[in-house]
């Protein structure tokens, strides 16, 4: 058996039968677990108020070789996020960003820098509320963190650095933006502003600043982009992005 303690984000909860349930829990070393908490709805001296998804906690679990389940032995709340329980676009773009973060990240392999930055993705909602832009900025910060994000200063075609008032094309299974001469075919056109604004969104100092300067047509083409990029490389489309499309569309 395997021990492990530390902080984590509940993910997912999903019932087992009318006492047990199944925890998709995302821990810094051990990326996405899932879990058996044993009695959850019973144990109120385990598990009191710490099996809410989108919650920060102190847990300890055990994993066993050759099993589908760990189990959860423990859960702490560190941070609750109130926002969320009372705010329904603060929840809905909460519960996106958990199940990204989740899809990124793989079962059993050590992800600190994905999980930090949802961790402070969740921390500025709760303090802050929802906003569109900074949600582009976490979706472009979860394709880096999980080596997959895409060139904005180069040619993801032929690596050549893209001139600073060129207006690329983006081609999602060719990596990212395109020169003028490799755009083509099933490239499309992206503005000059949306590049610069994402490139500017990448390297934002300190991160995801409570409010990004994304224009209209930013917001929409990067949404779009961003979209079908992390939809072709995870290989299907988060359930709750379209959740957050059709309930909460202003900060989708």
């Amino acid at each position: 058996m395997h021990r492990t303690k530390g902080e984590a984000i509940l993910l997912r909860r999903e019932p087992i039968n009318e006492a047990d349930r199944l925890l998709t829990l995302f821990h810094p070393a051990r990326g996405t677990v899932r879990l058996v908490a044993k009695a959850a709805r019973k144990s109120k001296k385990r598990f009191l108020g710490a099996l809410e998804p989108c919650t920060r906690l102190e847990v300890e679990f055990v994993e066993i070789p050759n099993r589908a389940y760990g189990r959860l032995e423990s859960s702490d709340v560190l941070a609750a996020f109130p926002r969320f329980r009372r705010e329904l676009p603060a929840l809905a773009q909460a519960a996106y960003a958990c199940e990204l973060a989740g899809l990124v990240a793989r079962p059993g392999e050590p992800a600190e820098a994905l999980y930090a930055w949802l961790v402070l993705f969740l921390t500025l909602v709760d303090q802050d509320g929802p906003d569109a832009a900074t949600l582009r900025a976490f979706e472009l910060g979860v394709l880096d963190r999980g080596g997959l994000g895409p060139p904005l200063d180069r040619c993801a075609a032929c690596g050549r650095g893209l001139e600073p008032g060129a207006r690329p094309a983006f081609d999602t299974a060719r990596g990212g933006a395109l020169c003028p001469r490799c755009g083509t075919g099933t490239a499309r056109p992206v503005s000059l502003g949306t590049r610069r604004t994402l490139a500017a969104a990448r390297r934002g100092d300190p991160p995801l600043p409570p409010r990004i300067g994304f224009s209209r047509q930013a917001l929409q083409e990067s949404r779009r982009l961003l979209g079908e990029f992390l939809g072709y490389h995870l290989e299907q489309q988060p359930r709750t992005r379209r959740y957050l499309d059709q309930v909460c569309p202003e900060v989708a």
